[in-house]
């Protein structure tokens, strides 16, 4: 069963918190969110792991240092672009908002494998968890 999606939405208009990433680290900033929304939506669906192998091997494919993606990511956590407590206690990315565009983009599916110590909302009924 794939968990991932094929696509996910990206605001043409972004709100303050991807603005202030961009103000603060440039169009790196932007493109290291994005990339990393692409990991979150293109694998698991609505997280992704995020340990030193995984934050190396994504930093090469991005041509970043290690050091420069952690700073993003950092920024992007505390302006809450992702979940500080998730990603403190289980070493993931994930959000409120991730989670209700995954459920919006599965709504038609049988079933997807969730992991309830992973989610922020509730799924809708007909997906378990």
């Amino acid at each position: 069963m794939k968990n991932g999606l094929d696509w996910f939405p990206l605001n043409v208009y972004p709100d303050e918190r991807i603005e202030l990433i961009e103000a603060e680290f440039g169009v790196t900033g932007f493109a290291v969110v994005v990339k990393l929304l692409q990991r979150i939506y293109g694998g698991e669906g609505y997280f992704c792991k995020w340990y030193p192998d995984v934050r190396l091997l994504f930093s090469r494919a991005c041509g970043l240092r290690p050091e420069t993606v952690e700073e993003i990511l950092q920024a992007a956590i505390k302006r809450g672009i992702f979940d500080e407590e998730l990603f403190k206690e289980h070493a993931i990315l994930t959000s409120e908002t991730i989670q209700r565009n995954y459920f919006a983009a599965v709504a038609r599916r049988k079933e997807a494998a969730l992991r309830k110590d992973f989610l922020l909302i509730p799924p809708p009924g007909r997906l378990r968890s």
